[in-house]
């Protein structure tokens, strides 16, 4: 218990300790440091990250090139930019190949600073592409532009509720916040449905995503307190470090007043606490320490 109350002084001395092994395959902290990277790129996950270590050299010359896009392979530098027009060309693709060369680039450009969103339209509909890298990387670049094109995004509501029933994990989750992130309130019941079926899910990689989502839903209508409150109850029954520091931070944004949600989990979250992901122990322990 001891241990418990230091934390939060020894993460100020030290840092944290990171996340490892399966913590490390969905490490993602919803609280942001002051100048840290934005919100959206906090919550994506290390397989979908790599896509966004973009080489220096990459942005050194960006001349647009001359005549027709070339397919990979035939000519031209596997860094050499290329046009809006080119990569559209490239989406518009019947070669998954093609698609995914296109989707690496989008990406890129995202990762050093640069503006995609005039490509959204001809992202989104490989939405529904059947080659699983493609998707996971059309739903990387949703999930940063879904808020700013909210009405391209409605139109493919279908698609992601499809993605929330998807075997491959990182898909589920990609849907579920690509969801949260369309701030239109007429979705709200989706939303609602897809959280609480995620809070269920067998991956604990999609359950801490729904916790993520949660506040997110809450600051989009506050009616449906009662509905998160639930769903942040049986989170914080979770027994998984993957969860539990993601569901404290939404139960601090939802729902503060109701310490007897945590006094239920109390020692679980204590046990846990080591293995938690820096941030999620910053918030139990804070939590920890006002109950006492």
């Amino acid at each position: 218990m001891q241990r418990f109350l230091q934390l939060p002084a020894a993460v100020a001395r030290t840092g944290a300790r990171g996340a490892s092994g399966a913590d490390q395959e969905a490490a993602s902290p919803v609280l942001t440091p002051e100048g840290g990277p934005p919100a959206w790129y906090q919550a994506l996950q290390p397989e979908e990250l790599r896509w966004l270590q973009a080489p220096e050299e990459d942005t050194a010359q960006e001349a647009p090139l001359e005549g027709p896009c070339p397919e990979p392979g035939q000519g031209q530098s596997q860094s050499q930019p290329l046009r809006h027009d080119d990569l559209k060309e490239m989406l518009d693709s019947n070669k998954d190949s093609l698609k995914l060369e296109a989707m690496k680039r989008i990406v890129a450009m995202i990762a050093r600073g640069k503006n995609a969103s005039d490509l959204f339209p001809a992202v989104v509909k490989n939405v529904a592409c059947k080659n699983i890298e493609v998707k996971k990387l059309v739903y990387v670049y949703l999930v940063r532009y879904a808020e700013e094109q909210q009405d391209l995004a409605l139109l493919s509501i279908s698609t992601f509720q499809r993605g929330l029933k998807d075997p491959n994990q990182l898909i589920r989750a990609s849907a579920l916040r690509v969801l949260s992130s369309i701030r239109v309130p007429i979705i709200v019941p989706i939303m609602m449905l897809a959280i609480k079926e995620a809070a269920s899910d067998m991956s604990p990689y999609v359950r801490k995503t729904a916790a993520h989502a949660i506040p997110k839903l809450y600051s989009l209508d506050s009616d449906q307190k009662d509905q998160l409150i639930e769903v942040i109850e049986k989170l914080l029954a979770d027994k998984t470090t993957l969860v539990a520091g993601s569901v404290v931070m939404a139960f601090e944004e939802v729902c503060p007043e109701r310490i007897d949600l945590i006094h239920k989990n109390y020692r679980k979250l204590c046990n846990l606490l080591i293995d938690v992901e820096e941030w999620g122990q910053v918030a139990i322990s804070t939590r920890g320490s006002h109950n006492l």
